[in-house]
């Protein structure tokens, strides 16, 4: 029984598909105690990747110690209660309660990026980012951003992207470099190597003058203000000579 339990076990191992990992330093973790509902006292719980720890103390989780393993594949996470939240994966149900409602939220959020990260596909971001300009967020110059703006032909970072989505699509269409592949043609990334934040930002933030620039810990208003100067009102645009109707503009 024992040897065809490694042979089936040995088997499955060899037969996993390639899937993109994230990269090992931007891995997310987040990790503290929890109450875990049918389990006496509270649990030491850590996200490490696309992966949910369960331990019974923090010595436990340094040691590699844990109750169980819960993978975030095909995994949902939803508010219960006040200060309630569950996972909810294929196999079984978890359901935690944290300290406060804050708590509960940060825990709901983080649980979410690490199910988002179980989707996603770090092919077009590393080819986009083989140009060294998109490495940084074309807006606050925050570094390895996931987003772009297809018609901006700008890389950005998500709280970026959050406020060119306000912009509307009509001024920026934002996509994942991570989530939205299949629009990811060929000819698309090659224009986006081509360009690069260091050209595109030649044009968009021509004027840009050290006081106006954004920076990463910049809050959502300060963000909303820059996106609507930056691209709205076009305020830092570089000039081009004879061109003086939007229609010459955008041709």
């Amino acid at each position: 029984d024992r040897q065809d339990w490694l042979a089936v076990l040995q088997e499955a191992l060899d037969s996993r598909p390639c899937v993109p990992q994230r990269p090992p330093q931007r891995a997310a973790c987040h990790c503290g105690p929890l109450e875990l509902r049918g389990h006496k006292g509270r649990v030491y719980v850590c996200l490490l990747g696309t992966r949910v720890r369960l331990c019974k103390t923090e010595q436990d989780f340094s040691a590699g110690l844990a109750i169980a393993v819960v993978e975030l594949t095909s995994a949902c996470v939803k508010h219960v209660e006040r200060r309630g939240f569950e996972i909810n994966t294929p196999f079984k149900t978890f359901c935690f309660t944290a300290e406060s409602e804050r708590e509960r939220d940060e825990w709901v959020e983080a649980v979410q990026e690490c199910i988002v990260e179980t989707l996603s596909d770090y092919e077009v971001a590393e080819k986009i980012w083989y140009n060294e300009a998109n490495r940084n967020c074309a807006d606050c110059r925050a570094p390895n951003p996931e987003w772009a703006s297809i018609n901006l032909v700008v890389v950005i970072c998500k709280k970026c992207a959050a406020q060119h989505r306000f912009l509307g699509p009509s001024i920026s269409q934002v996509r994942s470099l991570k989530l939205d592949s299949s629009i990811w043609s060929n000819e698309l990334v090659e224009l986006f190597l081509e360009v690069g934040n260091k050209n595109a930002n030649s044009f968009w933030a021509a004027t840009l003058s050290p006081e106006d620039e954004l920076h990463m810990g910049a809050s959502a208003e300060q963000r909303a203000t820059f996106h609507r100067r930056k691209y709205r009102q076009r305020k830092y645009r570089h000039t081009l000579e004879g061109l003086s109707s939007q229609d010459d503009l955008n041709k």
